[in-house]
């Protein structure tokens, strides 16, 4: 797979400069088929290279080159590594940066539901406080009026 990282960041091969290389070090990543190019500044660097080396414009093609599949993953990820950026893009292993950021998630996701739970818990005491206060008033009401009843009765025996 045709991918770099740098400072955390994936970068696929966007360029394939297609040209017979100079005997000797390149400095930039090369295939059988070129040198690869991960952005446009890179690109811009090789072809200065390539002049300094002597080969014109008209000595080398660039090839626009496709994502690999699965790349879409890797947008605002940071990766320890190439290979954790291969694995998560492959095997859909998550890097380590997401596995703490999905933790987080979990942890607020939970404060979350306890906090609606607390206050779910506050209502249904209110709910229970008021419930008990309106049946220590019709307890009050039934003495009130039982003691009334009776009093009435007696009345009436008179």
């Amino acid at each position: 797979m045709r991918i770099c990282v740098v400072d955390g960041k994936a970068y696929y091969a966007k360029h394939l400069l297609r040209a017979k290389l100079p005997d000797g070090p390149i400095r930039f990543p090369a295939c059988a088929d070129g040198m690869l190019c991960f952005t446009d500044r890179d690109l811009a660097r090789a072809e200065a290279w390539l002049k300094e080396q002597g080969i014109g414009k008209d000595e080398y093609k660039i090839e626009e080159l496709q994502p690999p599949p699965g790349f879409e993953k890797t947008v605002g990820v940071k990766y320890a590594s190439r290979s954790e950026a291969i694995a998560h893009i492959e095997q859909d292993i998550e890097p380590e940066s997401l596995v703490l950021t999905r933790l987080r998630e979990r942890v607020d996701a939970a404060e979350r539901r306890a906090e609606a739970a607390e206050q779910k818990a506050e209502r249904a005491e209110g709910m229970a406080r008021a419930a008990e206060s309106r049946l220590e008033t019709l307890e009050k009401d039934i003495k009130l009026t039982k003691k009334n009843y009776e009093r009435g009765g007696q009345d009436a025996k008179r």
